[in-house]
């Protein structure tokens, strides 16, 4: 099962190791629309997919990851002097989704909408505010889970696996997958944290949107087409790096199992359960029950019984890495700016270790194949004095075997099998964007070498055909 080799490679264990050389990332596609904070508008929802280049599987498990940034947009002015974070290409969530998906995974980078007030001087203001803020991130996730499974009930552009997903994020992303999953009745939104003095409900659905961002007093303003709502959107199970609960009474058996890393002496996102501050001016908002707590609960209620069952037995809980001493947080590091507030090597070091906890619980959690390939699969790809690029995939092809042209036109394609003998090859334009299709039942299975022209030159490219 491999692409075009690499000499002296050992078999790689897809899920497990990293069997892909390459990933292909398709950027801003649109999931969903809603209205954002102080606006009537409708603004686009966007995700960034990333796909193991050569692959040829049909259906992929897929993992969606959600940045953090304490609910607040890049660059506002409300970050206090601090850079910017809060964005599907923050430094980690790059490094992360391309790793996952060189182990075999559709990664979906997505953002959801952003803004509040934290510098609101009453304590009720502040909670309305930061409630309201997950209420509508909320809202977009589940927009996300829903649009990726009616996609795949369609054409299935991703080639995904519906029923094997597993969501979550960083610090504030984590709590978007956590209040979608587990803040999922109306009579929840009646907890005492959740009310006003005076016994009001402080997440106002009539102005926001019902759970799934339907808003009854403006039908068009609707994060998700009526048409998803048939669609599930619990994932099979929840990333926790960093985040927390507002209220351990919200979880409950049969919520999804969790796989969780947090340092324990983080000082915005509690280990344990206190007050949580934003990250930007340390502003005390809402008592929240962090990972250790979140973990045990989840534990004690069955949930993480697949990981035991496993053989994970994680202290203090099944599916938990705490993190000692400080500066563990990662996902600090957003960018590569002079002073970031997280290094590039502190974060790698921590990811390493982040990846290797949950790399085999996630394999377990989803239940997935032991696939291995002899050797890894890489796309190969031809060095062009001509200036342009050219894409070759899927690489080992089964079926069909897509060209993609970077502003140039083919003219004509001619392989060559390892015996000699030539090949006239037939791509037709499928798209606007210089994409080319060919199916490949005429060639018989083997190695070859293409000769491709184009209105700037030829070039010279390898692919592999299986059956």
């Amino acid at each position: 099962m491999a692409g075009a080799f690499l000499a002296g490679a050992q078999p790689y264990q897809r899920y497990i190791d990293e069997p892909f050389a390459g990933v292909v990332v398709t950027k801003d596609v649109v999931y969903g629309q809603n209205v954002p904070r102080a606006s009537n508008d409708l603004i686009d929802l966007k995700m960034d997919v990333y796909e193991p280049a050569g692959d040829t599987l049909g259906r992929r498990p897929v993992l969606i990851l959600i940045h953090s940034g304490s609910f607040l947009p890049p660059n506002s002015s409300a970050q206090q002097g601090r850079f910017p974070s809060g964005s599907k290409t923050d430094n980690w969530l790059v490094e992360t989704c391309t790793r996952m998906a060189k182990k075999g995974y559709v990664v979906v980078s997505m953002t959801h909408r952003l803004g509040w007030d934290p510098t609101k001087t009453v304590e009720v203001e502040r909670r309305k505010e930061i409630m309201s803020a997950v209420w509508r991130a909320q809202q977009d996730f589940r927009a996300c889970m829903r649009f990726l499974r009616k996609s795949a009930a369609e054409s299935n552009p991703f080639r995904i696996d519906p029923e094997k997903i597993v969501a979550g994020g960083s610090s504030s992303g984590a709590y978007v997958v956590l209040h979608a999953v587990m803040l999922n009745r109306p009579d929840e939104l009646a907890l005492e944290k959740f009310l006003d003095d005076g016994g009001n409900i402080l997440i106002d659905t009539l102005a926001l949107g019902s759970f799934d961002g339907v808003l009854p007093q403006r039908p068009s303003g609707s994060s998700l087409d009526v048409s998803y709502l048939s669609y599930p959107y619990l994932p099979q199970a929840i990333y926790c790096f960093g985040g927390a609960i507002a209220d351990l009474q919200l979880v409950e058996a049969n919520d999804p199992p969790i796989i969780a890393v947090h340092g324990v002496e983080d000082n915005t996102t509690p280990y344990g359960t206190s007050i949580v501050v934003t990250a930007v001016g340390e502003i005390p908002i809402i008592e929240v029950s962090g990972s250790r707590d979140l973990v045990a609960r989840s534990n004690e209620l069955g949930n993480q019984l697949i990981l035991t069952a496993a053989g994970f037995n994680d202290s203090p809980s099944p599916g938990l890495k705490p993190f000692l001493g400080k500066g563990f947080e990662f996902y600090n590091w957003w960018d590569n700016s002079a002073n970031p507030v997280q290094d590039r090597e502190t974060a790698l070091n921590y990811l390493d270790s982040v990846i290797t906890f949950i790399t085999p619980r996630t394999f377990s959690t989803l239940g997935l194949p032991t696939l291995f390939y002899e050797e890894k699969v890489v796309t190969l790809r031809p060095n062009f004095a001509f200036g342009s690029k050219i894409e070759l995939y899927p690489n080992p092809a089964n079926e069909v075997l897509h060209l993609r042209l970077t502003e140039d036109v083919l003219k004509e394609a001619t392989a060559v099998d390892a015996t000699g003998r030539e090949f006239k090859l037939k791509f037709f334009p499928i798209q606007e964007e210089n994409i080319y299709r060919m199916e490949t039942y005429s060639l018989p299975t083997g190695l070859y070498t293409m000769k491709v022209k184009t209105e700037r030159g030829e070039a010279l490219l390898r692919f592999q055909t299986i059956r």
